[in-house]
């Protein structure tokens, strides 16, 4: 089945909606070739499309979907990988997909993704390298992993969360290189936050080879002069310096009780590496992308800043995970069957074209397309990780 989600973009009226509709090619931001990756949880592998111009124009246009081009099983290599939320990533710069078990347990680096097809062998090698990280290691044990993201270095980053603590583990190129079959523990492989108390950290994003962009549920309030700021919060911070306490934040203060940052109790990221935009995705029924542009992260205090922009997208509130093509202006999403939560991923594909043009009349709402399944006998295909490569 598909639709198109026929609603206004916030801030236009339903004429300007009908004319975008009849200029859908003329877009602003590059749109160009982007294959896509899906992890589909219920075969354990990898689905790819060639172009997400395919599965766009089949939602847009209202017929049959496209399958994908070819498959990457993992059940050779990876038998019941239970990837993480949102826990794949594609390096676009060498064609490298990293995919990341929810327990650590299981680190997937394939290399040659771009042309890769069919099983993996067992063994490290010509098609990937395996290794693990100590979910004991650091300030806390126990919780899961989340959200993947990789530098322009080929530098991995993972988000390990709880509703009570948070950490990010970073392993550079180099130390995967030295132990494909390693297990990574200690606090040399983590990055450094003075801020430690902040809990359900979901998302992470990364800019160049130096640049974080983390969100993180809930954590310790927040004391600035007279002013106390509490709740979800969105930080910035370096690999080399980590995130600071009290600066570089984007957080509600105690007293507005209208929560003028739109951020709620979840988020998973993506970054508009061609435009300097961050996208967060959030559990919110009426605009649940959140859009921040340049400059909204103060050097100073916190601040409890509006979103630069909001995005349609599922009505629900169960978007749980989004992916940037990062050089072309394109974005998905996917949701979960039980809300922005830890439940089981479903065959439903958002698809945002060029949204850092959602002020152009030319760009029109999102669609989202119901993936076929992967074969006769797999059964309903579930999205648990999405990945675009930008760089064709």
């Amino acid at each position: 089945m598909r639709r198109r989600l026929f609603r206004g973009l916030g801030w236009g009226a339903l004429a300007v909606l009908s004319l975008s509709m009849a200029c859908v090619d003329k877009v602003g931001g590059d749109t160009g070739v982007a294959p896509l990756y899906v992890y589909d949880g219920t075969t354990n592998s990898v689905l790819v499309w060639n172009d997400i111009n395919d599965l766009y124009k089949a939602g847009h246009d209202g017929t049959t979907v496209p399958g994908p081009n070819r498959t990457i099983d993992l059940n050779t290599a990876a038998p019941s990988l239970a990837l993480a939320w949102g826990g794949m990533a594609m390096d676009d710069s060498t064609q490298r997909l990293y995919l990341a078990s929810a327990d650590g347990s299981k680190i997937l680096r394939i290399l040659h993704a771009g042309t890769k097809s069919g099983d993996l062998t067992t063994s490290p090698g010509e098609d990937r390298i395996s290794f693990s990280v100590d979910m004991a290691a650091g300030s806390f044990s126990g919780g899961a992993l989340g959200q993947v993201a990789v530098n322009s270095s080929g530098d991995l980053l993972i988000t390990q969360w709880s509703s009570t603590q948070s950490q990010i583990w970073k392993i550079s190129d180099q130390a995967q290189t030295a132990n494909p079959n390693g297990k990574f523990t200690g606090a040399s492989y983590l990055v450094n936050n003075a801020a430690s108390g902040d809990s359900n950290c979901t998302g992470v994003a990364v800019v160049g080879t130096q640049s974080i962009y983390a969100f993180f549920g809930n954590g310790n309030n927040i004391t600035v002069g007279n002013d106390d700021f509490t709740g979800p919060r969105l930080r910035y911070g370096t690999f080399s310096g980590g995130f600071l306490a009290n600066t570089n934040v984007i957080i509600n203060k105690s007293t507005d009780t209208s929560k003028a940052t739109k951020l709620l109790a979840y988020g998973c990221l993506a970054y508009d590496t061609s435009n300097s935009r961050l996208y967060t995705a959030t559990s919110a029924t009426d605009f649940p992308i959140l859009v921040h542009t340049s400059g909204k992260f103060s050097s100073q205090s916190p601040v409890d800043v509006v979103p630069s922009n909001q995005l349609a997208g599922p009505t629900n509130g169960a978007l749980r995970i989004i992916a940037h093509a990062g050089q072309k202006d394109w974005m998905v999403g996917a949701e979960s069957t039980d809300g922005a939560t830890q439940g089981t991923g479903t065959n439903k594909l958002w698809i945002w074209r060029a949204p850092s043009q959602t002020a152009d009349t030319a760009n029109p709402s999102p669609v989202y397309v119901t993936l076929p399944d992967a074969s006769s006998t797999s059964g309903t295909v579930k999205i648990l990780g999405l990945a675009l490569d930008g760089s064709q």
